[in-house]
């Protein structure tokens, strides 16, 4: 009988203790959705920058100086097709 005693008590303070976890685990969700609910408000608050998307027209080509384009899609990039010269110019191995 005494030995049902103990393994009666075990059970119960086992069960004790995984009550106080569960409710410890509770408080923690509820204490990290009021935080979420918390950050979204915040985030309303912070202006999100909305940039107009950049025109060609305002673009300057690096290879010729030329606005309109990129300098991968330089017509004279292109027409010249040679190996560069002056300041930009790498120089070859053999």
């Amino acid at each position: 009988m005494h030995l049902e005693h103990a393994k009666m008590t075990d059970t119960i303070n086992i069960l004790a203790m995984e009550r106080k976890a569960l409710r410890h685990q509770h408080k923690k969700d509820y204490i990290i959705a009021r935080l979420r609910v918390r950050i979204a408000s915040l985030e309303q608050l912070i202006p999100i920058p909305h940039h107009a998307p950049r025109g060609k027209s305002t673009v300057t080509c690096y290879e010729c100086g030329v606005t309109s384009h990129y300098s991968n899609k330089c017509p004279m990039k292109a027409a010249n097709n040679s190996p560069r010269t002056g300041s930009n110019a790498v120089p070859l191995t053999s």
